[in-house]
Formats: C-alpha cells, structure tokens, sequence
C-alpha cells in the first residue's frame, strides 16, 4: 500500500470519527447506526480490526432497538459488506443469517430471498460455488413466487456471474 492511500485511509477514519460524535450530538438513532457502520468499515481498512468489530457490533445493538426489520437488516447488511471487504467472509455468513431469521421472523419473503442471494454470493466469494448455486435456486423461486422482477434479476444476475466463475 502506498503512502498515498495509507493517508487517504487515516483522512476517511478521521472524517468518520467526527461523524459519528456529530450523530450521537442528535437525536436519530438511524443516523448514529450508519455512521458507527462507516466507522467500521474504516477501521477495518486500517486494521484496527477489534474497534472495527466492536463498532459494527455497537451499531447493529442500537439498531435492534428501533424496531425497524427493514432498517436494521439494511444495517446487517452493511456490516456483512464491511466483512466482505477484508475477506472475513465467514463472518459476512452469519451476519446475512441473522437477516435470514428476521425475515423469518417478520414473515418477510423479499427480505429473505435478498438475504440468500447475498449468502450465494458470499459463498461464492469463498470458494463455495455449489452451496451458492443452492441458495441461489431458493432465491429464484422465491422471487418467482413473489412475482418480484426485480429481485429475479439480482437473483439470475448473482447465478450468471456464478456460473461463469465456475466455467472460467
């Protein structure tokens, strides 16, 4: 890494920090969650890994206490993201299945098939193509029973790209 994107780095974790002491001045809690998930995702590119997690981890808490389904797997979501960027993809894993069980929870079925598409790809990404062709199937009949066109395109699109890899 250069010296470049090392200061570069610092630059964003600084501007991240100040974020989120800007957000917990206010009053929205949604606002606080995201910038404590930027900060993570920061401090996670400057390998300072057990603030990272602890930080992801404060966000995903205060989350849960909106009770908002949609929002906090917004936020799962970003964590698993976070993960994924520093190639921790079992840890990616089992962020998504928490989103899995409030879909199941909530009774929210294009929660979950968004939630399995992106558990397909995570597998992939780690070198479980087959698994990842499973989900993927789940996904697209879900999203053929819901009759969403949208969520049938991400889910082909994550098969296509899948299949490729596999072809390659």
């Amino acid at each position: 890494m250069t010296t470049d994107q090392q200061q570069k780095r610092q630059e964003r974790l600084i501007a991240c920090r100040a974020a989120v002491d800007r957000a917990r001045e206010g009053d929205n809690v949604q606002q606080q969650c995201l910038a404590l998930i930027d900060l993570g995702a920061a401090l996670f590119q400057t390998r300072m890994f057990e603030e990272g997690v602890a930080t992801l981890d404060e966000a995903e808490e205060l989350a849960a206490t909106l009770d908002d389904a949609p929002f906090l797997a917004h936020c799962l979501g970003l964590k698993a993201a976070a993960y994924q960027d520093i190639v921790r993809f079992h840890n990616a894993y089992e962020v998504i299945d928490r989103v899995l069980a409030l879909a199941e929870t909530h009774g929210d079925q294009g929660m979950k098939c968004d939630a399995l598409v992106t558990q397909a790809q995570t597998l992939a990404s780690s070198g479980e193509p087959v698994i990842a062709l499973d989900k993927l199937k789940e996904a697209r009949a879900l999203a053929n029973q819901l009759d969403d066109k949208r969520r049938l395109m991400q889910t082909l699109g994550a098969l296509g790209n899948i299949k490729a890899a596999l072809a390659a």
